[in-house]
């Protein structure tokens, strides 16, 4: 079951994917701290997006590797 949070209206999405990216520039870096600065619930938006990112490269990294027998009882399940 996946969960809804709300969305921060006033969260620089785009910039918090540059970081994690390690695309920000210099003056990004500074928007972001500032943001940070602003709010206590800006770190813990900040922290959880770094989170889920971080998981999300874990387990990017693993391959998918199926047997035939894998994929043969797939097909089993869909075939009529």
């Amino acid at each position: 079951m996946m969960h809804r949070y709300p969305e921060p209206p006033d969260a620089p999405w785009a910039l918090l994917a540059r970081h994690l990216a390690a695309e920000a520039s210099a003056a990004e870096r500074a928007d972001l701290r500032a943001w940070v600065q602003a709010d206590p619930s800006h770190l813990q938006i900040l922290t959880t997006v770094t989170r889920a990112w971080e998981r999300a490269g874990e387990a990017a990294a693993q391959p998918v590797l199926f047997s035939p027998a894998d994929v043969e009882a797939a097909w089993q399940r869909f075939r009529p």
